[in-house]
């Protein structure tokens, strides 16, 4: 049996989120820089397990209501080519 829930969309700006498809061969880095808000971490996972993006690794930092966070995601055919689909899911 499966449950969906309905997340709240994080405000995320242009330029707080960014994907680096040459970090290494097997690996694109994430980098997520923006105001810490409830439920931001769920939302992410949502849109990753939706389109069946996988994290290898993630740091997730807090610091004074702002959030730094890098994931390493296993680059996928998937992956690289809807980048820009991925993040305006974010934006």
């Amino acid at each position: 049996m499966s449950k969906k829930t309905t997340l709240k969309k994080p405000t995320i700006l242009k330029g707080e989120i960014s994907i680096n498809f040459e970090h290494s061969k097997s690996y694109a880095l994430m980098h997520l820089k923006t105001k810490n808000q409830q439920g931001l971490m769920a939302y992410m996972m949502s849109i990753f397990d939706e389109h069946g993006i996988d994290i290898a690794m993630a740091k997730i930092q807090t610091i004074k209501n702002r959030t730094r966070n890098l994931l390493l995601i296993e680059k996928t055919a998937r992956l690289c080519d809807n980048e820009q689909n991925i993040l305006n899911y974010f934006y």
